[in-house]
């Protein structure tokens, strides 16, 4: 089992036996990248394995998207100081990213609590936001009017749909995927 240990700033793995071994943060809280050991993070709170098994990590107190590659090193995909900016790698913007989930493509949907947004990361490194405005609420409604209120939950279902988790408004969200046609063949957004 693969954890966030948030008050420590370490990400850990729990064996089958207990055992649990520590896989990267040196225990400071901070922000540095490099030997995974040596990396610090500050309140690291989701997780994301992708098939090639690269670890996503939602570093919330650094308002960054990090990354444990298979060569045992943290980097900085995305975010830097806090904010909401859609862009591409260090230009995008977060205000507290919580929960990560990822798709068969390779897709990163993350809860952007502060900014009461759900947004992704695509394989280019550019952040988009999927559903979402600057206005907290709980409108329903499409990926342009829907409001969250502090989403912190995230889960991807079978179909392509993400469950939210909107803490301040103690509710379950659904995002659902947006059948539209384009020259006569279906296409899923």
């Amino acid at each position: 089992m693969l954890v966030a240990d948030s008050g420590n700033h370490r990400i850990r793995y729990i064996q089958p036996t207990g055992d649990v071994i520590t896989l990267a943060g040196s225990g400071q809280k901070g922000l540095k990248d490099g030997a995974a050991l040596e990396a610090s993070f500050d309140t690291p709170t989701g997780l994301a394995l992708a098939s090639d098994a690269t670890l996503w990590i939602a570093d919330q107190g650094n308002h960054r998207i990090r990354r444990l590659t298979l060569t045992e090193e943290i980097e900085t995909v995305a975010g830097g100081e806090a904010g909401f900016a859609d862009g591409i790698g260090e230009k995008a913007r977060f205000q507290f990213p919580t929960e990560l989930e990822m798709d068969e493509k390779g897709i990163l949907y993350i809860t952007d609590q502060g900014n009461h947004r759900i947004r992704r990361l695509g394989p280019e490194k550019t952040v988009t936001t999927l559903a979402g405005t600057d206005e907290a609420g709980t409108r329903d409604g499409s990926s342009g009017q829907a409001q969250f209120q502090e989403p912190v939950g995230l889960w991807l279902l079978d179909d392509g749909s993400l469950i939210v988790a909107d803490q301040e408004s103690a509710r379950l969200r659904q995002i659902t995927p947006v059948p539209t046609q384009i020259g006569g063949l279906p296409v899923a957004r």
